[in-house]
């Protein structure tokens, strides 16, 4: 992730997401691993605790809920499936209420307001491809953009590669499809009216899922039978070129691509730097 210029940038902003990201991340891997664990019931306690770290960050966490319980339903017998959801969603949805303690004073009015901060929200203005309309009206292709075009091109083709991978091995290992069901879920959410802005900061946990499933194309090259020394030195090196951009837009990684030509090098100083990144 670290080469992908835009996910690093945004992790030196004092935003909510790269957090998300991480507790997303986890929530998901550690459901994924009970559903398939010895006793789905103790780990999906664990589990549970996990997806509260989720909870407690932003609310995008609470679409877990729909995607492990599919996943669980697929994996296990019915009546196990929503054994070990219950299980699950009890641990998370419990402390969650137990670390926000501002849910316990009228909760039955807080509750539906908290819920609603997805939707009902003060309008931005988006910018994209030059023009600008309100976050709810930006073009259906905005999200599937944004993924294609800031992440470096070498580790698109090695994220194609882990999905190809992922297929041929779903009867062994599915997890590899889950990952892409999310990230597919996700920019089709933001592909509807729902609000986004502000690049793909909204969006910006499928990108662990998609350095996992570059990870396992990159892993399928480098252990290859054919994959001899002077190959795998290609490959490593092949691997560092893709920071290419993360050095050539530092330290502005979210700026435009007009930002260099419409802002004259000396107003860049220290005080401006915040706005530089928010233009």
């Amino acid at each position: 992730m670290m080469a992908m210029p835009r996910v690093f940038a945004h992790a030196h902003l004092a935003a909510l997401d790269t957090f998300l990201s991480l507790f997303w991340t986890l929530a998901l891997v550690a459901g994924e691993r009970s559903v398939r664990a010895r006793r789905p019931m103790v780990a999906m306690a664990g589990a549970g605790a996990v997806w509260a770290l989720a909870l407690l960050t932003k609310i995008h966490a609470w679409f877990l809920l729909p995607i492990l319980g599919t996943w669980a339903l697929l994996r296990l017998p019915p009546r196990r499936a929503l054994a070990v959801m219950a299980i699950w969603s009890a641990v998370g949805i419990s402390l969650f209420w137990v670390g926000w303690p501002w849910l316990w004073y009228d909760p039955l009015t807080r509750l539906p307001a908290y819920l609603g901060t997805g939707v009902a929200r003060a309008t931005i203005m988006v910018e994209y491809f030059g023009q600008v309309t309100t976050d709810y009206d930006v073009p259906w292709h905005y999200p599937w953009f944004y993924f294609a075009a800031t992440v470096p091109a070498g580790l698109q083709a090695l994220g194609a590669l882990g999905v190809v991978q992922g297929w041929k091995n779903r009867h062994t290992d599915p997890f590899p499809l889950l990952l892409v069901a999310t990230i597919v879920a996700f920019l089709a959410l933001f592909s509807t009216r729902v609000p986004v802005y502000d690049g793909e900061r909204l969006f910006l946990h499928v990108f662990p899922a998609w350095s996992l499933l570059i990870g396992l194309g990159f892993g399928w090259l480098w252990n290859h039978p054919l994959a001899g020394l002077r190959a795998r030195i290609v490959l490593a090196v092949f691997l560092l070129v893709q920071g290419y951009g993360l050095v050539a837009l530092h330290p502005f990684g979210l700026r435009s691509g007009r930002l260099k030509n419409t802002i004259p090098p000396s107003t860049l100083s220290e005080p401006n730097i915040m706005l530089c990144l928010a233009i």
